[in-house]
């Protein structure tokens, strides 16, 4: 499992980069308590896909995550081909 905490534009790319082999369409599936626990750990061990979330006010500050980040889970076996795309994509884009 890999967790990034990232800002709103970052996901974007991360979005079209999980889906750049396959196609289809992301989902996010959050409470809005326990989210990087349960949102981005759990639901995406359970499931196989990723999940994005906002982040709960326990994570926010315990983990200092930002007011302008989002939290995405991917899976471990998702990460490579994640990776390859962003580096496909990185003339067009620039740096995430």
């Amino acid at each position: 499992m890999i967790i990034l905490i990232i800002n709103p534009k970052q996901a974007l790319k991360i979005s079209q980069a999980l889906l750049n082999k396959k196609g289809g369409r992301l989902s996010s599936d959050y409470s809005g308590i326990q989210s990087v626990c349960a949102d981005a750990v759990v639901a995406v061990k359970q499931r196989g896909i990723s999940n994005m979330t906002l982040g709960c006010n326990g994570s926010r500050k315990y983990a200092e995550i930002g007011e302008d980040e989002v939290i995405i889970g991917i899976p471990a076996n998702q990460f490579n081909q994640m990776v390859d795309a962003v580096s496909t994509f990185k003339e067009k884009w620039g740096e995430l």
